[in-house]
């Protein structure tokens, strides 16, 4: 049986193609799950209809192949399967097995809940709110789903070579944990029909696949993938400005992008454009569309933007240096600084003692030993301090930072920190029950320091020994600079130091507080 393509055919039952299939670890039979057409309906892909089925109670996703397997890629097709489920990634969506209906090739995955382009632009729409609930999506969430749109096509890319040749916000799936998957990226038989043609989603096609160059590779791919993380950040449908120009002759479209034409980076075009009368109207225009969108996007996401979708296929960013750009953003979105950012990637960002940002004590202060050329120092103390627990995450070096400003990147910062944290006052994994416990008998001014999370402007808190009751104080931690601004209210005025230990001094001085306590462990009466 022919069909457009010719020389394929399908597979028919009891042909040694199809035993091939029967055959696979990976092949369930249409009686194991349940199926009806037009109630389960999802929607259809570039590669054929997907249709939600029920098998053994659990939802799975069942895409039904539009193109027929031909006998030449049959044993290819089955391999690559086995290999694809066998070597799963969290940003990939998961191969269950294969089925066949109608003679076509059904592919069963899991089931996802809705997708990238429903979370965009229909977040309110009823079916995504009964699933979702109703969403208030910041930048930290946007961030999230950019850095595993990103490893999803990183792993096509390396650990197969796929080119997923139609990537758009519809092919990320997202479950309500904001977990994304890419899919719809074909099989072998797919990828070898779609060589032959150009193919994508035109919004999202790069100008080498608009001037139908034939051996385009990954890079469109890199350069789609911008176009969708722009849609993400900025909510819009991509070129929206020049939707009434093109909507009748799509040429005039590809001409646009073929010249260099990309989505508004409004950042990066105000910055270039702002106080030139040619362009005054449209600054306005831009600055009016944006505002509200350009309050929460810093521009170094638009220049990540910018490196990945430029002209030249040679001169953009490869996927590998997408997802380190990317990544390097949410930490400085996390850590609210580029310094830090970029210390942290330096020194942890390949480390194989990483994980999932998250190093121990111990790397953490060999790392800034290092960044120091400075090894005298309470290594235990030390390590203690960074982390009670053993380990260090981006939320922690935040906290720490909070604590004693820029310690990573000012030694006389970093030597200031050493001295608190080596002080004998100074308690920072004591929570507030120990700590309490800790100064219970002690005599009148007995005193130490502990962290505190409640309030972020003031990270630690003083407890002291007042007429045999414990006190707690609040010390009120101000960035100013590179430094941190110390600042303690006594009964009588406000007292503040840029060193701690100064302050502390000052304190002792006042007869504020006289002596610090032990630390060996003394358990609450309470």
């Amino acid at each position: 049986m022919s069909h457009d393509f010719g020389k394929y055919l399908y597979l028919e039952k009891k042909s040694q193609e199809f035993e091939e299939f029967v055959k696979s670890s990976l092949f369930i039979s249409t009686s194991d799950f349940t199926l009806d057409k037009e109630k389960d309906y999802l929607g259809a892909g570039e590669f054929g209809k997907v249709y939600k089925i029920q098998m053994k109670g659990t939802s799975f996703a069942l895409k039904i192949n539009k193109n027929p397997v031909c006998k030449e890629y049959a044993p290819g097709t089955v391999s690559e399967l086995e290999t694809l489920r066998g070597s799963h990634n969290n940003n990939v969506v998961l191969f269950v097995g294969l089925t066949f209906i109608d003679e076509r090739l059904g592919i069963i995955t899991e089931y996802v809940d809705s997708d990238l382009e429903t979370f965009i632009h229909k977040r309110s729409s009823p079916r995504f709110v009964k699933v979702f609930g109703q969403l208030n999506i910041n930048l930290d969430l946007k961030i999230r789903i950019m850095e595993q749109c990103c490893l999803g096509v990183q792993w096509l890319h390396n650990a197969f070579g796929i080119i997923h040749r139609d990537i758009k916000p519809a092919n990320f799936l997202m479950n309500t944990s904001f977990e994304v998957k890419i899919c719809d990226f074909g099989l072998a038989v797919n990828r070898k029909i779609a060589n032959k043609q150009k193919k994508g989603t035109l919004l999202y096609m790069s100008p080498e696949v608009l001037k139908d160059e034939e051996d385009y590779g990954k890079p469109a791919d890199v350069y789609s993938l911008a176009i969708t993380l722009w849609e993400l950040l900025y909510e819009k449908v991509p070129f929206c400005e020049y939707e009434k120009k093109c909507e009748k002759d799509t040429s005039i479209f590809e001409a646009l992008v073929i010249d260099n034409v990309r989505p508004i980076l409004p950042h990066i075009f105000l910055e270039e454009y702002k106080g030139k009368k040619a362009f005054e109207q449209m600054c306005q225009k831009i600055a009016e569309n944006y505002k509200e969108k350009m309050n929460e996007i810093p521009k170094y996401l638009e220049e990540i933007l910018k490196k990945a979708w430029k002209d030249k296929p040679t001169s953009r960013s490869d996927i590998n240096k997408l997802v380190e750009d990317v990544s390097v953003a949410k930490l400085s979105n996390v850590l609210n600084s580029q310094s830090a950012s970029e210390w942290w990637s330096k020194h942890f960002g390949t480390d194989k003692t990483r994980t999932d940002n998250f190093v121990t004590s111990k790397v953490f202060s060999e790392a800034l030993a290092k960044t120091f050329k400075y090894d005298t120092y309470d290594q235990k103390a030390t390590e203690t301090a960074f982390s009670p627990s053993g380990s260090v995450d981006i939320l922690r070096f935040k906290f720490l930072i909070s604590i004693f400003g820029k310690f990573y990147l000012n030694k006389n910062q970093f030597l200031k920190m050493l001295d608190i944290i080596q002080a004998k006052w100074y308690n920072p994994a004591l929570n507030k029950a120990t700590a309490a416990g800790q100064m219970e008998g002690r005599v009148d001014g007995t005193f130490l320091i502990r962290e505190s999370t409640t309030d972020p402007s003031s990270p630690l808190t003083l407890l002291k020994m007042v007429k045999g009751k414990v006190s707690l104080v609040r010390i009120e931690c101000t960035k100013k600079g590179e430094s941190i601004l110390y600042t303690i209210l006594t009964k009588t005025e406000k007292e503040s130091s840029e060193y701690l230990c100064d302050l502390i001094d000052k304190l002792v001085t006042l007869k504020v507080i006289t002596q610090p306590c032990p630390k060996e462990y003394k358990e609450s009466i309470y």
